[in-house]
């Protein structure tokens, strides 16, 4: 279900559905994608949606709208503690992994985190240092986890952080 918003989202960005003003087209598009119970929580959360208030016309505000309406269905659909459930795993190094492509796992990891804010209005995602310190350096392989830290552990940017995984 995450998948299907993050692609929401992507579609939007792309085919500049903010500035055109077709949120509702977005809404549209999800409720088609899910079935089920999802797609009754959907329905009563984004698609039969109010508009923004009079006045909320730009890309930016438009954007905003629909991103509070998915939070609250994330909140209803998944849960009150999806987002926390999903954090603890995250920073309990319990997301695991076969193999030795930990570049993978690192940018995985950096994609769960960014998609942590759908499970509900108020999901914090972790910071790059938190990412670092707490998520990465605890769920890579023994071997690769002191390689990271030797080489820095990567404690300012996503992408210095990919550069010592």
């Amino acid at each position: 279900m995450v998948l299907i918003i993050t692609q929401l989202f992507q579609l939007a960005k792309r085919y500049d559905l903010w500035k055109d003003k077709d949120w509702k087209v977005l809404s549209q598009i999800g409720g088609r994608a899910v079935s089920g119970q999802a797609a009754e929580a959907w329905a009563d959360h984004v698609e039969n949606a109010r508009a923004p208030r009079a006045g909320v016309t730009t890309a930016e505000a438009l954007e905003a709208h629909f991103k509070k309406l998915v939070q609250e269905f994330g909140k209803q659909y998944f849960g009150r503690k999806a987002a926390e459930d999903q954090k603890d795993a995250m920073e309990n190094g319990e997301l695991t992994y076969e193999g030795h492509d930990h570049f993978s796992v690192a940018e995985r990891l950096f994609r769960i985190n960014d998609q942590l804010e759908y499970l509900g209005p108020d999901v914090e995602k972790f910071s790059e240092k938190e990412m670092a310190k707490k998520v990465i350096a605890k769920t890579l392989h023994p071997n690769a986890r002191l390689e990271y830290i030797r080489r820095g552990g990567g404690t300012t940017s996503k992408q210095e952080i990919l550069t010592c995984v």
